[in-house]
């Protein structure tokens, strides 16, 4: 800017203050709408609390019945397959009937087996390999 008149210079400088100034008030102006809304929403949402809906029983004991309801509805029931052959305490008794017969049949029968052939030793030893696929 050298070389231009002096009352070019104090106009561009005014022109450049008026300018920061407006954006300042509309910013000022702009935040000011936004708090309003804010206190509004804050007020509204004071007072709107929802109010219990009941059948008399105390809140605390309502509360405690309704929640064991809604957990009791996604609790899973024990479940019975039908297999008379399982025995309660039977760790294998998860398991399917032919999956037991399978297991059973590959040696893999837990108690129920050793019970079965106490008398016998199986002096055949079995390897077992366990091979993963390397992509």
């Amino acid at each position: 800017m050298e070389g231009e008149p002096e009352w070019m210079i104090e106009t561009a400088l005014r022109r450049k203050r008026e300018e920061l100034a407006r954006k300042w008030e509309e910013r000022e102006a702009q935040l000011e709408r936004i708090r309003a809304r804010e206190r509004l929403a804050e007020e509204k949402g004071r007072g709107a609390k929802r109010q219990r809906v009941g059948d008399g029983e105390f809140p605390s004991r309502r509360g405690k019945a309704r929640e064991a309801d809604e957990e009791a509805e996604f609790l899973i029931d024990d479940w019975e397959g039908g297999d008379s052959d399982i025995a309660p305490g039977d760790p294998l008794g998860m398991l399917s009937k032919e999956t037991r017969e399978l297991m059973a049949k590959v040696g893999l029968g837990g108690a129920k087996k050793l019970e079965e052939e106490e008398g016998e030793v199986e002096d055949e030893i079995k390897v077992w390999f366990m091979i993963s696929r390397w992509i």
